[in-house]
């Protein structure tokens, strides 16, 4: 039986943000991406995971993903094997609660595509804003993603945004 591997993608992304890994790992593990975007609670969110989670499993989280890993992590140290955290966050960011705010105050607004459209050159590197096909398919993610899961992700990390105390609980290498 191989071993499992959970992907959790950042916000706003679905299972193409892992397209690439899931296509060269799928041999050697179990891997699956699970979109996590029903609740505005981390608490909750962490719960969903754990349900639906095998036993003991490694888990990848980027940006949002690394986020909940590191409360998976910390919550349920018997059941993670290895963690591995990309683009994350952990202490309390004021300026990064603010542009929260923001996005879901387009999404009131129903702004969200323009506001994600105008966002990309501040969220992608200018070399890569130069590739038009991987912008395509960045943007075809992004305005597929429904925007209550937007909504719900950002307040799931407004509400409950510090990690850092939790750090000292992760004990799989990491």
């Amino acid at each position: 039986m191989k071993d499992s591997l959970i992907l959790i993608p950042g916000v706003g992304s679905d299972h193409r943000l892992w397209e690439h890994q899931v296509r060269h790992l799928e041999d050697l593990v179990d891997v699956r991406v699970e979109i996590l975007c029903r609740s505005q609670s981390r608490a909750e969110t962490v719960a969903e995971l754990l349900q639906k989670a095998p036993d003991r499993f490694a888990l990848a989280g980027q940006s949002y993903g690394g986020w909940l890993g590191q409360v998976v992590a910390a919550t349920a140290p018997e059941r993670v094997s290895k963690l591995m955290l990309v683009n994350t966050f952990s202490r309390q960011n004021d300026a990064h609660l603010d542009t929260l705010r923001q996005w879901i105050d387009q999404i009131d607004k129903n702004q969200l595509i323009p506001f994600l459209d105008n966002a990309l050159k501040d969220a992608v590197h200018p070399h890569r804003l130069r590739d038009h096909e991987f912008v395509k398919s960045l943007c075809a993610m992004q305005h597929a993603f429904p925007q209550e899961g937007f909504r719900n992700q950002f307040r799931a990390i407004i509400n409950d945004y510090e990690t850092a105390s939790l750090l000292p609980s992760i004990t799989c290498p990491t």
